[in-house]
């Protein structure tokens, strides 16, 4: 079973990821949300975190404070930085499920990340729970897996819907 690694160790391998190939909008926007994917994808295929900081709904989608610490104030991230350092450790298994995760959503720009995030059960339930005490409350592990799911189930009925195309 995999180690926890630290969400500094994803975002640099992303960033590897966006530096190979060429993405020049890799933001810091989208980096959050590829976290979230990230996080959402290990919790359904291994029912275990990826990384071991929380998620937080803040208003503009799922955000981890640390990674946006260590970024604030930049959208637009220099994939050449010593931060962004290109040997994330990380390695087997994480190293896969963060290439898959780039490989669904590199094309999306942060905005558009975002935009979807904000369709997700997972985050609309813990905006729900924001309060004056916590105005970005934590995103559940137990409600992320199921954006999962239902991007599975989609892709499954187009597949569906393409075959009997196909046959009819």
């Amino acid at each position: 079973m995999a180690q926890t690694v630290s969400a500094i160790q994803v975002a640099r391998e992303f960033a590897a990821l966006a530096r190979q190939d060429e993405d020049e909008n890799f933001t810091a926007m989208k980096l959050q949300k590829l976290l979230y994917y990230a996080q959402a994808w290990a919790l359904h295929k291994r029912g275990l975190p990826l990384f071991a900081e929380k998620i937080k709904a803040w208003e503009n989608g799922p955000v981890v404070p640390e990674v946006y610490q260590k970024f604030r104030g930049r959208y637009g991230l220099n994939l050449n930085s010593e931060e962004l350092a290109p040997d994330s450790g990380l390695e087997g298994g994480d190293k896969e499920l963060v290439f898959g995760v780039w490989q669904l959503y590199k094309r999306f720009s942060g905005d558009d990340l975002s935009a979807m995030t904000h369709e997700h059960v997972a985050w609309s339930k813990a905006r729900e729970r924001a309060s004056v005490l916590s105005k970005s409350p934590p995103i559940r592990h137990e409600d992320m897996p199921r954006e999962v799911r239902e991007y599975l189930a989609q892709q499954e009925a187009q597949c569906e819907a393409f075959v009997r195309g196909l046959m009819a």
